[in-house]
């Protein structure tokens, strides 16, 4: 597991690669809670990840709940998820979110960004 987080024009940018379960999920949130104070929307760069559980599910739900309460127009983005997590994405009802979105490329991801 290895995660990167940057604030970039008011979003949190993570990219993640490897396997994120409840064993390391604690440290991806801390750097993510340290992002979020100067940002108000959050996309992860999904594309290196080879196996999420739902303890990044409950990550991603905890997030968007924070985003949604500020009450900012923030939103969640994940950016080049594979099919087996973006299905996760849809069985965990994560999709229906109003300020959720999948990005279906990283160049897309970072236009968004960049125009925000």
């Amino acid at each position: 597991m290895t995660s990167t987080a940057e604030v970039r024009n008011g979003v949190c940018f993570v990219t993640l690669a490897g396997e994120f379960d409840r064993g390391n999920v604690a440290a991806l949130k801390t750097e993510i809670e340290t992002c979020l104070e100067q940002a108000s929307s959050v996309v992860f760069d999904f594309g290196a990840v080879t196996f999420a559980n739902g303890a990044v599910m409950s990550l991603l739900f905890d997030i968007i709940d924070r985003l949604e309460k500020l009450g900012e127009g923030g939103w969640l983005g994940v950016a080049r998820p594979v099919p087996v997590i973006e299905r996760l994405f849809k069985v965990t009802g994560l999709v229906e979110r109003p300020n959720f979105r999948i990005i279906p490329t990283l160049r897309e991801a970072l236009d968004i960004i960049e125009n925000y």
